[in-house]
């Protein structure tokens, strides 16, 4: 679970999907699915970017539409 300095939450979890969630908690939309167990996610470039790292060692990043925030 990471949070955007705009309150947004990014999240993965054991299903190995991405989620994008609004300040209230409700969801945004599902960014991504990891083909190995994603273990971090984290905002960067001032909201505009995720990069998610998984169980396999690979890192990826998301850069993020004007729909998704």
């Amino acid at each position: 679970v990471a949070f955007a300095t705009d309150g947004r939450i990014v999240t993965v979890g054991r299903d190995r999907v991405v989620r994008l969630w609004r300040p209230d908690g409700s969801p945004t939309s599902e960014i991504s699915r990891h083909s190995s167990l994603p273990l971090q996610a984290q905002f960067l470039s001032s909201g505009q970017l995720i990069a998610t790292g998984a169980f396999d060692g690979r890192i990826r990043t998301f850069t993020l539409s004007p729909k998704m925030k």
